[in-house]
């Protein structure tokens, strides 16, 4: 079951209710829990799965009602800000929507630089008639689309609901094919539907009297210090990753983790298990052939850490899930991985509703071969530095 926010913008014609009640169904065709809100020229909704036992508003707003908000993941620092925003602001709610709001009251349009967390959000200021579209620093989870013409903009958090509407063509963008096919993805702004727009992640989006600017509110800050000794670069990586993850085992449901075996995922466990007395929920996929299975180093690790552990063999059917697949990709992506991630989350969805994975770590040590985001970083820093914050 999918979940997303939604909505359109118009400020010389009124807004068609039954539009966004198609973008929702394309998000989520059971239409479990839809919340619409209508706020003059805007009308945005939200469809969220609940992972905490506490109910909070979908959309929110601030006390004077003039500034309204829809938010969609996690935020990790949620407790800071909050304590931070209590000296001048009263709470009503447990929502990140009114977090939301009295963050922008604060810092104006970059606001989101204080969040640590992964999100998009969708923002109207009526005051100011200003809608605001943001995406979280590195976008790796979530994505904000979206289209404008002459007089309107409509925004969604899947590209589908955005092809719902019946106006909307679907012709395709050769420039972004074409870089599809040097990069094996379509890197933002660029989708592979003409017109339809990605957020850059780190970036910020407002539209204000038909009018659009897009600007970056956080970026990679390289300090001066200089990281020389190797025992000493460990220990801090070590720290923030034990960080990242306790951050993210804050969740008020149960938390699992996808496990391969190998060194990410079994790190990710292994510091997972440190920070809580609980059983976590295990998931591996395997092959019938043990040529290419992984699940002897699975199942060794998740006996060391006493998991309950869940696995599910790939055999000749799995070209059965490349249609649903392809349908929440919703682009073209030439990751073969992004298959077994797949399927280990069908295993995972009904056990837990939050899951870990040891993503990325190839890329970031170069381990996989050089690749171009190494060779940036190596030609930018002369050694190694400490990179602060984040995580």
């Amino acid at each position: 079951m999918a979940e997303g926010i939604f909505g359109i913008l118009s400020f010389d014609h009124e807004i068609d209710k039954g539009q966004l009640l198609r973008m929702a169904e394309a998000i989520q065709p059971q239409m479990h829990k839809v919340v619409l809100v209508n706020r003059g020229p805007i009308s945005m909704g939200v469809i969220r799965i609940p992972r905490i036992e506490v109910q909070v508003p979908e959309i929110g707003c601030n006390e004077t009602g003039d500034i309204w908000v829809t938010f969609l993941g996690e935020m990790y620092n949620y407790d800071d800000i909050k304590r931070m925003l209590g000296r001048s602001h009263t709470f009503r709610t447990l929502s990140d929507v009114e977090l939301v709001a009295h963050l922008y009251e604060e810092y104006g349009d970059s606001f989101a630089k204080v969040i640590n967390g992964q999100f998009v959000i969708a923002l109207w200021d009526e005051r100011e008639q200003k809608l605001m579209l943001i995406r979280d620093r590195f976008g790796g989870i979530r994505s904000l689309y979206y289209l404008t013409n002459k007089d309107s903009l409509v925004f969604a958090s899947q590209i589908r609901a955005i092809l719902n509407i019946r106006e909307v063509e679907r012709q395709i963008d050769t420039d972004a094919l074409e870089l599809f096919l040097k990069y094996s993805y379509i890197p933002s702004p660029y989708t592979i539907f003409d017109g339809i727009q990605k957020l850059i992640p780190g970036h910020f989006l407002s539209y204000q009297s038909n009018k659009i600017k897009c600007e970056r509110y956080w970026d990679f800050v390289i300090p001066e210090v200089k990281i020389e000794d190797e025992e000493f670069a460990s220990k801090r990586f070590l720290f923030l990753l034990r960080r990242a993850i306790e951050r993210r085992l804050k969740a008020d449901t149960d938390v699992g983790i996808l496990l391969s075996g190998g060194l990410d995922s079994s790190a990710v466990l292994a510091l997972a298990s440190e920070l809580s007395d609980e059983q976590f929920n295990t998931f591996s996929i395997g092959f019938q052939s043990s040529r290419f299975s992984e699940l002897e180093y699975a199942r060794i690790v998740s006996k060391k850490f006493n998991t309950k552990h869940h696995e599910l063999i790939l055999d000749n059917g799995f070209i059965n899930y490349f249609p649903l697949l392809i349908w929440h990709l919703e682009e073209p992506y030439a990751e073969p991985g992004v298959l077994l991630t797949f399927a280990a989350l069908k295993l995972a969805k009904d056990k837990v509703k939050v899951v870990l994975g040891g993503e990325g770590a190839d890329q970031l040590f170069g381990i996989e071969g050089q690749s171009l985001a190494i060779r940036t970083i190596l030609e930018r820093t002369s050694s190694l530095k400490l990179v602060e914050g984040g995580a």
